[in-house]
């Protein structure tokens, strides 16, 4: 079996690739970046196979290489079109997300991907995305799925995908129908901060005020924010609430409001 997680360090990865690419401009989005919202927006798909698309191709993959990422959608780098790329099934490890010896040759391009049909079965099993990549989050995902796409010949395919690859794919289509992932769990112990983070008491506290805020809106009733528990985060009741209304933006946003420029006169 293949050694997960050892491979070279982001930063070295980064860095190597930039020696060969010039161009290339590290721009993955997180929930921190001032693009996030435009994640909630629905991709074009794709009409041509031009040059232009090959690039963005090629920069997906990239972006996937450096961060290790085993799906990305071209949304989470800022190109609004409908294409993703998804490790090749040799590489794919149930439950992980990150693989740092994932090279762009392991990955492969998915060009205006749908689900053609699917089966009644669906399975609960933890997700993690480059959204906000300190937490993980439950989903209900179908088992088997029937898909088809362009490849990057521009030849369309149809392949049936299983388990944890189905997984992958209905997340990265989640992302170019401008669907956040974790915002359609609405358990509040369906999150977790993941084991290398939970020493990480500000990045609970402001995931805790960003997911609150995603999830009920700053002017509604929101249940009582996460507390430790047991090596794991998670109201201390599912029932308990409070009902003092959240009127201040999450802190996280409060850095990345524009300051109006003042009127010339």
């Amino acid at each position: 079996m293949k050694t997960i997680r050892q491979g070279v360090k982001f930063s070295q990865k980064l860095a190597k690739l930039k020696e060969n690419q010039e161009t290339f401009d590290y721009n993955l989005i997180d929930f921190q970046h001032p693009d996030f919202t435009n994640l909630e927006s629905k991709c074009l798909p794709v009409q041509g196979f031009t040059q232009t698309l090959k690039s963005e191709i090629l920069n997906l993959k990239y972006h996937a290489e450096v961060s290790g990422r085993v799906n990305l959608a071209a949304n989470q780098i800022g190109i609004p079109k409908r294409f993703i790329v998804l490790a090749k099934p040799d590489y794919l490890y149930k439950r992980v997300w990150v693989n740092d010896n994932l090279d762009i040759q392991h990955l492969h391009a998915l060009v205006n991907p749908r689900i053609l049909d699917k089966d009644k079965f669906m399975e609960y099993d933890w997700e993690q995305t480059a959204c906000f990549p300190t937490v993980r989050f439950r989903r209900l995902r179908y088992h088997h799925i029937l898909v088809q796409y362009l490849n990057e010949q521009m030849e369309q395919v149809e392949v049936e995908m299983n388990g944890w690859e189905s997984r992958l794919f209905q997340q990265s289509l989640d992302h170019l129908n401008g669907i956040i992932p974790f915002d359609e769990v609405k358990n509040m112990l369906d999150f977790e901060l993941l084991p290398e983070y939970n020493d990480e008491k500000l990045i609970l506290d402001e995931f805790n005020d960003f997911k609150l805020y995603r999830l009920f809106g700053k002017e509604k009733q929101i249940p009582l924010t996460a507390q430790k528990k047991g090596g794991n985060y998670g109201p201390s009741s599912i029932s308990e609430t409070i009902n003092e209304q959240k009127q201040d933006q999450p802190k996280i946003f409060q850095n990345k409001t524009k300051k109006q420029k003042p009127q010339s006169k």
